[in-house]
């Protein structure tokens, strides 16, 4: 197995600390890219015992977003979901009620792309 499947199936719990440090940088840049100006965010990374969200889901009172995400999953899926996520923040900014509209696809390209620039800097 290649050196980026392993990481990328290696549970957050079972990451390095160096590892770990690399992913919250990458975490960091993607919300930033992400989150409209003059708004706050709080990234909760633990467990989700909420029967109705079992993986990662993000609340909002238009100014701050609360971005909750399992922490139970490999390092690959957290940040699939993160990305998703902050794909939602980035198009409720443009005011799109289609959760999963046209603009949700377009900012979610746009964050997976941004990824890609950063993932060799941030995570090799």
């Amino acid at each position: 197995m290649n050196s980026d499947l392993k990481l990328r199936l290696t549970p957050y719990k079972q990451l390095t600390k160096r590892q770990q440090r690399k992913l919250h940088a990458l975490i960091k840049k993607l919300v930033h890219y992400s989150v409209p100006s003059g708004n706050t965010y709080a990234l909760h990374l633990d467990p989700i015992e909420n029967d109705e969200d079992d993986t990662a889901y993000t609340l909002s009172d238009g100014k701050h977003f609360d971005i909750y995400i399992d922490d139970r999953m490999p390092h690959g899926m957290i940040t699939d979901y993160l990305i998703h996520e902050l794909a939602h923040v980035r198009s409720w900014a443009h005011y799109e009620h289609d959760n999963h509209g046209p603009v949700f696809g377009v900012c979610y390209a746009e964050l997976y792309r941004y990824y890609l620039e950063l993932y060799e800097d941030l995570l090799c």
